[in-house]
């Protein structure tokens, strides 16, 4: 465990370093934006790290001459010897071992990479430089306490699960779970990262703080305090239940309440942001772009990838609230009917394509209304015709991203279809009304 004792506070002491030497004002203003400012960080230190891996690995070969190579399992590797531990239960894989070799590398790589991200993430978000070394601090010393005091049941914990390939075989029983946790952290920290950088340009505009933080507390709230059945033993079950939304029988009000929450809150903050536009900056904005379609392009092109970014967020809190309450990652889910991909398909895609209707419809209401109460209205509307009674068939773009929809007779990718053709419909309709010359707000 030298890589734990060694490598991992040279590392974090080493990024804590340079991402101080690099916070000098002058290179946000040369890198014009504070999410610029992080991947400049990233990509320097990620540079770095590869040359240091490199340096690794040639030593590591140049230690090994005279030593055969082969592509195959030696003798001694199939042997039941209690000293090959670390090798003995990939013998029993259809893998190759150069692939495991480079499986493990891209582990390491990706958890250091993952503590650069981290601290860079901390920093960006607090401005703080103890923050940044308290963080690196807790870091090596949490790295240290996994590795020798957490209880078995909290082994996901034990950061050998993110560095040591066996280890992470281990605990999560396949090769690839370990960098599914990894890169979903390193989206926590980019997602951290966008949303201080909007948050500058949006408070300029418009106060945005206290819904988007209650935004956030009701959403954290539904994570953990639903799917909490003691028959709910996977993660992918736990999504399944807090986005299930409604069924083509009916819905429950608690269930329904919080998927509106997440998806129409989200809605509501896009609306805030448009209110401000429209209401005095529109007429200086059209003067930065070519026409009424450019700007609309390029605030409708933000939604989406904010839109995004909310998905992605909520696919690993989910993750990591079940891994809290016990839950496991096994690939499989035990109450849906139909299989993970199509799970993971339904929710990542056609909630992005939901969530795109939601916004091109509120964009025509608020549009053609110019009140503030045109955005609450296609808010009730969106509410009230996602309902199963009045949503009949499922041929209207409302609350389709429903896990309870989902059903080997009604497939995620006829809901896709059905999403996709009314989003060109309004995209349409959009394009139509701001070929109108007039604008009055």
């Amino acid at each position: 465990m030298i890589i734990i004792y060694f490598f991992i506070p040279f590392w974090v002491l080493f990024c804590i370093r340079f991402i101080l030497d690099e916070s000098q004002s002058h290179m946000l203003i040369r890198l014009k934006s504070w999410i610029g400012w992080m991947g400049h960080i990233v990509f320097e230190l990620h540079f770095l790290l590869v040359i240091a891996i490199m340096i690794w690995i040639i030593v590591s070969l140049l230690l090994t001459i005279g030593i055969p190579y082969e592509d195959s399992w030696s003798s001694w590797a199939l042997s039941s010897s209690y000293s090959n531990y670390l090798v003995s239960p990939f013998t029993h894989l259809q893998t190759s071992p150069l692939v495991l070799f480079l499986l493990q590398i891209a582990l390491f790589a990706g958890f250091m990479g993952c503590l650069s991200i981290l601290l860079s993430a901390a920093y960006l978000t607090t401005g703080r430089s103890f923050v940044l070394i308290a963080l690196g601090l807790f870091l090596y010393l949490g790295s240290i306490i996994s590795f020798k005091m957490l209880p078995p049941d909290w082994i996901w914990l034990n950061v050998t699960s993110y560095v040591v390939l066996i280890f992470s075989y281990g605990t999560f029983h396949t090769l690839y779970t370990g960098f599914i946790m990894l890169f979903l952290i390193i989206l926590l920290c980019w997602t951290a990262a966008a949303f201080k950088s909007s948050r500058h340009t949006w408070k300029k505009n418009v106060s945005l703080d206290t819904p988007l933080l209650i935004y956030f507390l009701l959403c954290l709230c539904g994570f953990f305090i639903g799917g909490s059945n003691e028959k709910i033993t996977s993660v992918w079950d736990h999504l399944y239940f807090t986005f299930f939304g409604v069924t083509l029988s009916g819905f429950r009000l608690t269930t329904y309440l919080y998927f509106c929450i997440v998806f129409l809150g989200f809605i509501y903050l896009f609306q805030l942001r448009l209110h401000h536009v429209m209401n005095g900056r529109i007429y200086y904005i059209l003067i930065r772009h070519k026409s009424l379609t450019s700007w609309f392009i390029t605030f409708f092109l933000k939604g989406c990838v904010l839109a995004i970014l909310l998905i992605l967020s909520m696919l690993l809190i989910n993750i990591l609230a079940g891994l809290i309450k016990g839950q496991n990652l096994t690939i499989t889910s035990t109450f849906a009917s139909v299989p993970l991909f199509e799970i993971l398909y339904h929710f990542i895609l056609n909630g992005f394509l939901q969530l795109a209707n939601y916004m091109l419809l509120s964009f025509i209401a608020i549009w053609i209304w110019k009140e503030s109460y045109g955005g609450l209205v296609a808010i009730g509307i969106f509410l009230v015709v996602g309902l199963p009674n009045i949503n009949v068939n499922q041929w209207l773009p409302f609350a389709l991203n429903s896990f309870g929809y989902l059903s080997p007779e009604h497939s995620a990718f006829r809901i896709t279809a059905i999403l996709l053709l009314f989003l060109i419909i309004e995209m349409i309709g959009v394009l139509f009304i701001l070929r109108k010359r007039k604008i009055v707000f």
